[in-house]
């Protein structure tokens, strides 16, 4: 019984040991901390922030059109604005609008 009984505490020690480090956070809780934050929350919930150093610092490729922004998706971008994926593996959108363009890193938290 013993045995049994310590097998299944390292399967949960395993198990927990294991876990991915990262959640997605909340909007909520982004602009709790930072009230001016610039977001945008797509459909399937990833948010991304704008205003990243390295991410305006690297240059991106515009992949494929992910969609246009929406009434209460973002906290300072225009309705229509159109949202592209990036071809570099980084977890990254472009969102450009009156001949603007900002790049946008997708937010994880711990």
């Amino acid at each position: 019984m013993k045995q049994y009984l310590k097998l299944i505490i390292c399967c949960i020690f395993l198990i927990t040991a294991c876990s991915n480090d990262y959640e997605e956070v909340s909007r909520k809780a982004i602009l709790k901390n930072s009230p001016d934050a610039d977001l945008i929350e797509l459909e399937d919930g990833t948010i991304y922030s704008h205003g990243i150093d390295w991410v305006e610092e690297r240059e991106f490729t515009k992949g494929e059109k992910l969609g246009v922004v929406k009434e209460g998706m973002a906290t300072k971008l225009p309705n229509g604005a159109i949202i592209y994926n990036v071809k570099e593996s980084y977890p990254v959108i472009i969102v450009e609008y009156e001949d603007k363009m900002k790049k946008y890193l997708m937010n994880q938290g711990e």
